[in-house]
Formats: C-alpha cells, sequence, structure tokens
C-alpha cells in the first residue's frame, strides 16, 4: 500500500511540492499490486542513498519533482503506446484539474521508508 499524504502542484511551470493538500481526501492509501510493486521496489532500490524527502521517480531533466502536465502528458503517451495495458487510465482534463489535483510523484516517507505521493 502507499499512503498519499502530500501533492505537487505547478507553479509558474516548475513543480513544488506541497506538503499540505487542499483536501482532506487527498490524503488517502492505494493498493498496490504486481508490475506496480516491482516498480516501487526497483526505484527504492536505485535512490536508496538519496534524501527522505527526494522523489522517488524524479524528472528526468533536472532530477527534481515532474509537474503534474508532464505526469499527464507521459500518461497519455504511455497508453497510446500500449493498447495492450488497461485503458481505464484517465489524465485529469484541465477543467477537472481545479476540482481535484493528481498525485504526480512518489517520495520516499521520513518516518517509514514507504514510497509515497
Amino acid at each position: 500500500m502507499v499512503a498519499i499524504d502530500a501533492t505537487i502542484v505547478s507553479l509558474n511551470g516548475a513543480a513544488r511540492f506541497q506538503a499540505k493538500p487542499k483536501t482532506k481526501a487527498s490524503r488517502r492509501t492505494i493498493v498496490v499490486t504486481g508490475h506496480g510493486i516491482r516498480g516501487l521496489l526497483d526505484a527504492l532500490e536505485e535512490t536508496a542513498g538519496n534524501p527522505a524527502d527526494s522523489p522517488l521517480f524524479p524528472s528526468a531533466r533536472q532530477l527534481g519533482w515532474r509537474t503534474p502536465n508532464n505526469i499527464r502528458r507521459q500518461l497519455r503517451t504511455l497508453l497510446t503506446e500500449n493498447p495492450h495495458l488497461p485503458q481505464g487510465f484517465q489524465p485529469h482534463s484541465r477543467a477537472d484539474h481545479s476540482r481535484r489535483q493528481p498525485p504526480t510523484s512518489t517520495r520516499r516517507s521520513p518516518t517509514s521508508g514507504s514510497a509515497t505521493s
């Protein structure tokens, strides 16, 4: 399981960590299975020496947080190029964005070592 206890927001085109999500509903726990577990374990192993509050899946260019727009773009590309994957994932549209901030990055929890977003 992955605890979602923070979020990333885009401010002037740059990703910024926001420790307190907008709503209580934004804090949640997600069950991760199969490939997701393997991906998280691989990422934890690769980033084991990084500070606890660093991104688990950093941006490729700056090794920092990924912006919400880049996450949506990458998800659309992944689903378009891999039609065999479950197609139920939908990036939030701009109209939806004002109501709900999608989880955008995963980081290690400073207290438990578990991945959080």
